[in-house]
């Protein structure tokens, strides 16, 4: 592993104030049809990242890394989640987590046909995608792993809003902090910019030429590598110089591979 990059895997200690709901505030939270409500103990979320990421932390540092990141992805990379997260016990007295996605009227960008009439939006979303990625490759530290399919995404708008817009509405906290998870995600984020340039009949230039120094970079960054890592850079590499994809390389998200 790379020293310096290491060195910047901290979590953030933001110390968000997330609201508290009781029983009552979170039933009706999740009856409510103009939300997408997930709901999962703080003690499972831990547990799901155990020997998974690099450092020990607890529920919550998860939870508030989420949030800074999808926060992060709206003010750096326009690319909006419209989500909030709240804290609660359940029905048996556990400390649970809740993530509430506004509900968005509009069009499902996995339709091919829905992708090429916002064609310009939907390059500018894998070009913000791939600049991401990107910059987590040069600055180290966490980063969100499930982003990059275009069935994640809807372009629509919510209340009063006037303009229609694309917003990630899958905003699971999937993060990681290891460079090899980096990669994984980028291969991911590869595999699926190939599929809306299909759909598009035309290539993201931008978003290639981010991928493309990715590469090059985490090959400068990490010089040995091994086994998955061999195969995802080289199917990446065959899709810049034009070739296609080979099979998929499991696990599509990172954080379920074996540190």
């Amino acid at each position: 592993m790379n020293l310096e990059w290491s060195q910047n895997k901290e979590i953030q200690k933001t110390q968000f104030k997330f609201r508290e709901l009781n029983l009552h505030e979170a039933r009706e939270m999740l009856n409510s049809p103009n939300y997408v409500v997930k709901c999962k103990s703080l003690e499972d979320l831990q547990t799901s990242y155990k020997d998974k990421i690099y450092g020990e932390f607890e529920a919550m540092d998860l939870v508030e890394t989420g949030k800074r990141l999808f926060d992060e992805l709206k003010q750096e990379y326009s690319i909006e989640t419209p989500v909030k997260f709240f804290v609660g016990n359940n029905a048996d007295g556990q400390q649970v987590f809740y993530t509430r996605v506004d509900k968005i009227s509009g069009q499902d960008l996995a339709r091919k046909e829905n992708l090429q009439n916002i064609n310009k939006i939907i390059q500018e979303l894998y070009v913000n995608l791939s600049k991401y990625y990107l910059d987590k490759l040069k600055n180290g530290g966490f980063f969100l792993t499930d982003i990059n399919g275009s069935s994640q995404y809807v372009y629509g708008g919510k209340g009063d809003q006037k303009e229609n817009r694309i917003y990630l509405v899958d905003a699971d906290i999937y993060l990681d902090n290891r460079p090899e998870s980096l990669l994984t995600t980028t291969y991911w984020l590869s595999r699926h910019l190939s599929d809306v340039e299909s759909k598009l009949n035309a290539d993201v230039l931008s978003a290639r030429n981010n991928i493309r120094e990715f590469v090059d970079n985490y090959q400068s960054l990490f010089p040995v590598q091994a086994g998955k890592d061999i195969e995802r850079l080289s199917e990446i590499q065959n899709f810049l110089v034009g070739k296609g994809f080979g099979d998929e390389i499991l696990p599509a998200i990172s954080i379920f591979e074996e540190k």
